[in-house]
């Protein structure tokens, strides 16, 4: 038993391709309880590739698509490799500046942007960090995001 389930609600409710599946309970509970209505994808992309591969999630009448929570910029239409380049060296020194590292156009920038977890593997980055940055002095780290949820 699972939760204090009978066997005939996790067949029902909580099975999927002959395996226990908990989003499918999840998924069942949202077609009963919510008529369908309450599911999100992290991309209008992936809510689309969601409802036409994955046969677990047929029956909703959608999938909504969260915001990516970033300012696309505007599309400056094509460029020369020249202007890309000048552009590239001047975020790079705008981010040294803003996180306080040394302004160095040659830097190799590692970038962790997530929250600030063991499940993201921030311990695995303060471990190596100190090893990394001493056997390759090029390299500056930044690491932003929320501490935790």
């Amino acid at each position: 038993l699972v939760f204090n389930l009978k066997r005939s609600t996790i067949r029902q409710y909580a099975s999927f391709e002959g395996r226990f599946n908990m989003l499918r309970a999840g998924v069942e509970y949202i077609k009963e309880m919510q008529g369908g209505h309450g599911v999100c994808a992290v991309s209008e992309n992936y809510g689309v590739e969601l409802k036409r591969e994955r046969t677990m999630f047929s029956g909703l009448p959608g999938i909504l698509a969260l915001d990516n929570a970033t300012d696309p910029a505007d599309d400056a239409g094509r460029m020369g490799i020249d202007t890309l380049k000048k552009r590239r060296f001047e975020a790079k020194a705008g981010l040294q500046a803003h996180c306080g590292l040394d302004r160095d156009p040659d830097a190799k920038i590692l970038i962790f942007i997530g929250r600030w977890v063991k499940q993201k593997g921030v311990d695995h980055i303060a471990m190596l960090a100190p090893v990394l940055l001493q056997s390759h002095p090029e390299v500056q780290i930044v690491l932003a995001g929320p501490p935790d949820d």
